[in-house]
């Protein structure tokens, strides 16, 4: 085996520590709750303290919860990936659109965005379901496999949706 790079080795480090199966999911909870009752201000304007401590046994109660654990970390690349598709479907759009000014005004965005999320759960529960296993490769096209096919009806689909934003903006 080559030798490994310091920094492989760094996350493989964490990885063992369980940093990213207990303390990013922990950091995460705690953040949200934190912001949400620091937002609300259930508790009264200053209280800092209680908001900390509220988001501090939430975050541990998360956490040492298997179950939700489990969901959490299974699902968070997963929303990850969709906001890194979100972005650059808003990329592109910004590319064909010319300017991001009066942009989520348009109904088209707002369409597009529905479209990317239905593109992106049919995906998800495709891989994880096996909703298109009868779509094996045929004979005639044996390189393309049930993820390419997926990518490719993605692609199409946001060419589809960006086409139809930019026709939109004209207008």
């Amino acid at each position: 085996m080559a030798e490994e790079s310091v920094l492989y080795l760094a996350i493989d480090s964490l990885q063992r520590l369980g940093f990213f199966d207990i303390m990013l999911p922990f950091l995460l909870v705690f953040s949200i709750v934190y912001g949400i009752l620091e937002k609300a201000q259930i508790f009264g304007e200053n209280r800092h303290d209680i908001n900390a401590v509220i988001a501090f046994v939430i975050g541990l109660m998360v956490v040492v919860t298997s179950t939700v654990l489990n969901l959490l970390t299974g699902f968070l690349p997963w929303v990850g990936l969709m906001v890194v598709v979100f972005l650059s479907f808003m990329i592109l759009t910004v590319m064909f659109w010319g300017e991001a000014k009066g942009l989520w005004e348009t109904s088209a965005i707002k369409y597009g965005g529905a479209v990317v999320v239905i593109a992106f759960l049919l995906f998800y529960w495709s891989h994880t379901l096996g909703l298109f296993s009868a779509f094996e490769p045929s004979a005639g096209l044996p390189f393309l496999n049930v993820g390419d096919m997926a990518a490719l009806a993605a692609i199409l689909i946001f060419f589809v949706v960006i086409m139809a934003v930019v026709k939109g903006g004209k207008e």
